[in-house]
């Protein structure tokens, strides 16, 4: 999940028996949007606490 271009977690989809098409990819990916515009100011609160210490991630 990424949010202004920084990740912010993980949105795991399990197997199924056809592969992902588009539609599915669109929907996981406008989850991903909603998901994010609410987990980003709950990381922040917790970081301005130090809940737990920020990481960075290497994009490769």
């Amino acid at each position: 999940i990424i949010y202004q271009g920084e990740v912010i977690g993980l949105l795991l989809v399990g197997n199924k028996e056809a592969d992902y098409d588009k539609d599915d990819r669109e929907l996981l990916e406008m989850a991903a949007d909603h998901i994010a515009l609410t987990l980003y100011p709950r990381l922040q609160s917790d970081r301005q606490f130090g809940v737990f210490p920020q990481k960075k991630i290497k994009r490769q």
